[in-house]
């Protein structure tokens, strides 16, 4: 599986999880998919940060107008 299709299944999960939050009316249910949001995206931000953003910063420092 390839960094970005990870990247696209973490994206989708967390709509899901976003769905189900807005859809909930059980506050115990809120909690739980709130919980589980909280930790996939806190994973993927450091995966981001650790592997994705330094593998592509090379290429970004190349391109014109970056900041």
């Amino acid at each position: 599986m390839s960094i970005r299709d990870l990247l696209l299944m973490d994206h989708t999960k967390a709509d899901t999880l976003f769905g189900e939050i807005q859809g909930a009316d059980d506050p115990q249910k809120i909690q739980e998919y709130f919980g589980q949001l909280y930790k996939d995206v806190k994973v993927h931000g450091l995966a981001e940060e650790q592997v994705l953003y330094p593998a592509v910063r090379p290429y970004y420092e190349q391109t014109p107008g970056n900041f």
